[in-house]
């Protein structure tokens, strides 16, 4: 992820996302909870959940950190989570961090 972008993140899933009646995706690095994102940020289609990120978003992630990605949601009754997915945040100032 490269900071003062417009990322997407998707998440997929093995089951048909429909069902789905809550969730939450967290955005950590380290033991800090950098951002958290509901439902209503969330797009869903068939067994994909899409996460748009804005520019100030990505800003408030430090450079040259990973970025652990982790959801919890509901289907009905039952609660489930992700197993964590980990990015690399790049500053947009020095472009010769990314190739």
């Amino acid at each position: 992820m490269i900071r003062g972008t417009t990322p997407t993140i998707i998440l997929k899933f093995p089951f048909e996302v429909a069902s789905i009646t809550q969730i939450r995706v967290y955005f950590m690095q380290g033991n800090d909870t950098v951002l958290v994102k509901e439902e209503s940020d969330c797009v869903f289609d068939d067994d994909t959940v899409s996460i748009t990120l804005t520019e100030a978003e990505t800003f408030s992630f430090s450079p040259k950190k990973r970025c652990e990605i982790k959801c919890r949601f509901a289907t009905g009754g039952v609660v489930g989570g992700t197993i964590s997915k980990f990015v690399d945040v790049y500053d947009t100032g020095d472009p010769e961090e990314i190739l």
